[in-house]
Order: structure tokens, then C-alpha cells, then sequence
């Protein structure tokens, strides 16, 4: 990447207002996944190397920071330009630097930027003697800026490309596994109760890291991301988890701890949310944490006032369910910024426990600095208030190269291999990429009735909005809809989309029925490649694409699918139903299957039930294809394609 090319236009790419769709292009984003077991660490280049005790080279001034809340709706957005000074720690007393960030504070100014890791050796007299492992960085990093731009909603801007070459982990599974060994050792002796062990990809990158950043906020949207751009480099941080928050004397904390993978079904994701909630082994690494920083806060906040108003909250992202906890305390008057970072930085939730001690492991077994990574990214109001997030999914970019750290909390009983899944399953959010599409409902509209079963396709939306981690403005969906329909005058077709930045389109066309006679194929169906899309109407269909050209070229009404053990599953844009005896019957969504709104009131109603039906079911009864739109269909013709 030549980092003179990047030179984003923040204003234009930002906007409250949503009346037009971000245009792409075909050819956007190239990502390279990493192998399970990763290279050999001989081929981890980290983007900067520093000598020890020499600093980082190439220090260079900060011009933009961006702050973005992408998982709460309406979304937030920070924009920083311009800054007047550009504040620099590196090394010395970090006593001094915190007052004379508190000085710009009380002249008006704000402040964004980062905080590596290793500032916190500076930070306790007892980890003074690691100073000398400092990353390719500033330790710490302020642009001192006039007020920020505010924005309300976001609209990202035209796709730009960018390719990610060359993974490699800066550790082989064995190497991996023998310092979980020797953390194991530490524990048995009585050193930490726990250590957050980190390893990091290292990769070569082209194209511009804006498109990167946002390509990340895409596919995983987070509460605490921000972009900051500097002379020649660009630090990425897609974080969900809050490291500090102040806003007057009330401190508050997040730690994150606890992860578990997303499952495509919408009732087995439940179950998996429920045992992270009640798993024995993650709620004690995340009440070890909570205890930790129960006690930093106790060292600096008012007697009595630290408390903790939620614990082991279960929270989902698009890969992953997070188990968070929220500590909270009252600070005293007068206390500087630096006696709260003294207290508190690094967030204990990526050290370890005894905080002081398992450091001093860290520092022993990982092979290189950490810098940005797992230190914090955010910025201070000229009133003291501030927001910092904990920099995990943070993506550094320098000189063409990029890193991106991963880890997780290893106890007494890890095991390795479980740790190391958990390891590639969070850089899962770097090396793949998603499709993009909008959510679907199509819904039937007749002068006289108006917009059929309107409330259960909205709240299908919302569950799906919800499962995807996206947002649902239902206000603006019911407005777009009453304006679609408010001049139709015969029944009609609504098609409703919600992209994946809350953009609202629907479209009408004249209402057709099944073609007759109802002639359908019976087909095999093809391998998709990620079973959550199974079960949300989405515009992502690739699958039954050629399906449908199929059922157009042979002049059917449907194709239904069936599986490898001959179970019907349903057509392209139907549910299917069998009627044996009087009584229909559908086959159970744990097949992979959309749950049809007409399907689901008939099965609400009591007037058809869920039933595994095979091939050989066709020979007892009558299939009938049905979706909300048109209604129930008696099929005429079966064809095995």
C-alpha cells in the first residue's frame, strides 16, 4: 500500500441520511486464509521491528481518527480532522504526558488515538525493567483536535479494493502448545491464575486499508470501532469490548470473556447462547477477570461505590456469542487521568490474573511486542469524560505489511487444541469474507385487506435482523411500505429489502399466481456454502439461482429439493406441504429450511404439523406448494430432474 493514496473523504462517505444505496463493484476484496496449523514463525515478518530499548522509527503524526458504534442502531459516528498538535509518549515519565493531555482537555481541545500495550510497563514501577521491549509505535498516541464532526447513521462509501497475501502466524501449533505448557507450570506453582496468551498473523497487504476497514465493520459490527490514519501507516480496531468509560465521576468497565461459535439454526444458536451463559469453565475465567478489575477500580474509586450491575451477559456477533460483564465505580474529585490508567492499564481482561505478575509471564513467552493490539483505541472530551475501547481485532498497517493479534484465556484445565480452534475462529473475522445482501419479505397486498400477515413478516425480520446482527428500523419499514402500496389498486406483489446499513427499498409488481398446471421437478439440492443463509430470506440464494432458470427453461411452477437420504426439503421460493388423511404436513426447519410465513401460521393454527416426509411419502398423498404471496397450491405433475 502506498500510503500517500490514502486519502479518504470521510464526509462524503459518512451520512444521515439514507435515500440511495452505496454502490460496488464486482472486484473489491481478496482475502488469503490462513492454513489450520499456520507456517513456521521463521515466516511471520511483523510490520515494523524495533531494537530493543531503541523505540520505534518512522514516527509519524496522526491526520485523521474515526470512531464509529456500528451494533447499536442508530449508529454513531466521531469524525476527528485536522489535529493542532499531535502528542507523543515514548518513554520517560508518563506522568508528565497524562498533564499535558489533561491541559489540552481544560483548554477546550479533545483528544483521540491509541495506548500500545507496553505503555503499561511505564505505568508500574515493578514492570520498569520490560521497558526495553517496546513495539514499532509511540507508546502512546494523541492527535489534539477542535470539536468532531457528529453524525447520526452511516453510509459506507464506494467499495474499494485491498488484498491481504502472505498469512502467517507467528507461531506453529507445537511451539503454540508447549507455552500453554509452561503457562500450565506458572499456575501449578502458584505465579497466575490465568494468562492471556496472544499470537499474531503477520500478512502483506495492497490496495486501501479504508476499504479494509470497512469490509471489517461489514462483517462484524462492533460497538468501538475506529480508523486511524497517520504519515504512512493505518491502525484498524473493530472492537466489542469497552475498555474504559468515564462520564463524570461514574467509571465503568466491560470485560469480554467467553466465546463460543455461532450456530446457523436460530433454536440451536439459543442453545449455544445458554451454555455459554452457564458454562462452568467460561464464567470462571470471566469472574476471575471481574474480580481483577473490581480491584484496580477499588484502588482509585470512592469507598463502597464499585459494584457490578451485570454479570456473564451473553451478547452475539456474527461469528461468535461474547460473555461480557460490566464493572462500575464512583471516581473521587480531583483524581488525574494518570492515576486511572496507572490503575487500570492494560484492561485486565487480556493479561491475566494476578495482573502484575502474569505480565512478566507474557512478556517471557510471547515472542514479540504487542503494541496496538490489546492496549486501547478512543478519545477524551474537553469535560474529562472519555471512551476507550480494548484493541482486540485491530488491524496495524505499515510499509505494506499488516498484523493482526489473537489469543485467549488460558487456565489450569485448557487444552491446547480447544484454545488454538478458539484462536482461528476469532481471526476467522480477518481471513473470510461474506457475501453481501439485503433481507427479504414479500408480502401480498389487495386493495380491500391491505398488506397480508404484515406483522409476522416484520417480526421475521426482526428476528432475522437480530440473529445477523444487524438493524431493524421498523419505523422506517412500515413508512417505506404504507408509501409503496398507498396507490395500488389491484392486488400486488411487495417486495421488501433491508440492507445491511438499514436501507429500506420495496418494490411492487402486478400479483401472479403459480403457474398452471402446478408441474414441479424433484431435485438433489446443491451444496451451500454457509447453512445460516438456509434459514433467512436474504437476497444471497445462489443456490436455487440456477434452479430457477431451471424452472423457467422446462416451463415448471417449482423445483422442490431433497437431501442426500431422499427427506424433501422445500422449492425455491416455496414451503411444501403433504397431505396424508386429511392433515398437511411439512418437513421441520432442522433440515435447512426458510420458515415460510404461510407454513408458519398454518403450524400455528393447528392446521399442519412438522414431519420428516421422504420420496416415498409421495406415493401416500398430495404436495402442496404454499408461501405467503399465493397462497396454497395443489401440485398437478411430479418430474425427477
Amino acid at each position: 500500500m502506498d500510503p500517500g493514496d490514502f486519502r479518504p473523504h470521510f464526509l462524503e462517505m459518512l451520512s444521515n441520511t439514507r435515500s440511495t444505496k452505496a454502490q460496488t463493484t464486482g472486484d473489491g476484496y481478496r482475502f488469503l486464509p490462513a492454513a489450520p496449523t499456520g507456517p513456521h514463525p521463521s515466516h511471520f515478518i511483523p510490520s515494523e521491528t524495533c531494537q530493543e530499548g531503541q523505540g520505534g522509527q518512522n514516527r509519524a503524526g496522526m491526520r485523521r481518527f474515526l470512531w464509529v458504534n456500528a451494533y447499536d442502531w442508530p449508529e454513531e459516528v466521531l469524525l476527528f480532522e485536522d489535529p493542532v498538535e499531535v502528542l507523543s509518549f515514548e518513554g520517560g515519565d508518563p506522568q508528565e504526558f497524562f498533564a499535558s493531555c489533561e491541559e489540552y482537555l481544560r483548554q477546550g481541545f479533545y483528544l483521540a488515538g491509541f495506548l500500545t500495550y507496553e505503555l503499561g510497563y511505564f505505568l508500574e514501577e515493578r514492570l520498569r525493567p520490560l521497558s526495553g521491549r517496546v513495539p514499532a509505535w509511540p507508546l502512546a498516541l494523541l492527535g489534539v483536535f477542535k470539536e468532531p464532526h457528529r453524525l447520526s447513521g452511516l453510509r459506507p462509501p464506494e467499495r474499494r479494493p485491498f488484498v491481504l497475501r502472505e498469512l502467517a502466524l507467528s507461531l506453529t501449533f507445537e511451539e503454540y502448545r508447549e507455552a500453554l505448557e509452561k503457562i500450565k507450570a506458572y499456575i501449578a506453582s502458584g505465579d497466575t491464575y490465568q494468562v492471556n496468551f496472544t499470537l499474531k498473523y503477520s500478512f502483506a497487504f495492497e490496495g486501501s486499508a479504508e476499504g479494509l476497514f470497512w469490509e471489517l465493520l461489514r462483517k462484524q459490527r462492533v460497538r468501538y470501532a475506529a480508523l486511524v490514519e497517520g504519515e504512512g501507516w493505518v491502525v484498524l480496531s473493530l472492537s466489542p469490548e469497552l475498555f474504559l468509560r468515564r462520564q463524570g465521576p461514574l467509571l465503568r468497565t466491560s470485560p469480554m470473556k467467553g466465546t463460543a461459535a455461532r450456530r446457523p439454526l436460530p433454536e440451536e444458536d439459543r442453545e449455544v447462547a445458554r451454555w455459554l451463559f452457564g458454562d462452568p469453565k467460561n464464567r470462571a475465567e470471566n469472574v476471575m477477570i471481574v474480580d481483577l478489575l473490581r480491584h484496580d477500580l477499588g484502588r482509585i474509586c470512592q469507598a463502597g461505590s464499585v459494584w457490578v450491575p451485570e454479570l456473564f451477559k451473553v451478547e452475539p456477533y456474527r461469528t461468535v456469542h461474547q460473555m461480557i460483564s460490566t464493572v462500575e465505580g464512583e471516581l473521587p474529585p480531583g483524581i488525574s487521568l494518570y492515576e486511572i490508567l496507572g490503575s487500570l492499564f492494560p484492561c485486565g481482561s487480556v493479561t491475566g490474573a494476578p495482573k502484575i505478575r502474569t505480565m512478566e509471564i507474557i512478556a517471557e513467552l510471547e515472542p514479540h511486542p504487542r503494541g496496538i493490539y490489546t492496549g486501547a483505541v478512543g478519545f477524551m472530551e474537553p469535560s474529562g469524560d472519555f471512551l476507550f475501547n480494548v484493541a482486540i481485532r485491530t488491524v496495524e498497517i505499515r510499509k505494506g505489511r499488516g498484523e493482526f493479534g489473537i489469543g485467549s484465556g488460558v487456565v489450569w484445565d485448557s487444552d491446547p487444541e480447544a484454545e488454538w480452534r478458539e484462536c482461528l475462529l476469532k481471526a476467522r473475522f480477518l481471513t473470510e469474507s461474506p457475501p453481501e445482501f439485503d433481507l427479504v419479505e414479500t408480502l401480498r397486498f389487495s386493495p380491500g385487506e391491505g398488506l397480508r400477515r404484515l406483522e409476522r413478516h416484520l417480526a421475521r425480520l426482526s428476528r432475522s435482523a437480530a440473529h445477523l446482527v444487524r438493524p431493524f428500523p421498523e419505523s422506517r419499514v412500515r413508512q417505506a411500505l404504507a408509501e409503496a402500496t398507498r396507490g395500488l389498486s389491484r392486488p400486488s406483489r411487495v417486495r421488501l429489502l433491508l440492507s445491511e446499513w438499514a436501507e429500506v427499498r420495496v418494490e411492487t409488481a402486478p400479483l401472479e399466481d403459480f403457474p398452471r398446471p402446478v408441474r414441479v421437478g424433484l431435485a438433489r439440492r446443491p451444496r451451500v456454502p454457509d447453512p445460516v443463509y438456509l434459514f433467512h430470506k436474504t437476497t444471497y440464494r445462489p443456490w436455487y439461482e440456477e434452479a430457477r432458470r431451471r424452472v423457467q427453461a422446462l416451463g415448471l411452477s417449482e423445483i422442490v429439493f431433497y437431501d442426500e437420504a431422499g427427506r424433501l426439503l422445500e422449492g425455491t421460493i416455496t414451503n411444501i406441504f403433504l397431505e396424508r388423511q386429511g392433515r398437511l404436513y411439512t418437513p421441520p426447519l432442522s433440515l435447512g429450511l426458510l420458515p415460510g410465513i404461510l407454513r408458519e401460521e398454518l403450524l400455528a393454527r393447528g392446521e399442519a404439523e412438522e414431519a420428516v416426509l421422504t420420496l416415498t411419502d409421495l406415493l401416500s398423498g398430495r404436495l402442496y406448494l404454499g408461501n405467503s404471496a399465493r397462497g396454497l397450491a395443489l401440485v398437478e405433475a411430479l418430474y425427477f430432474l
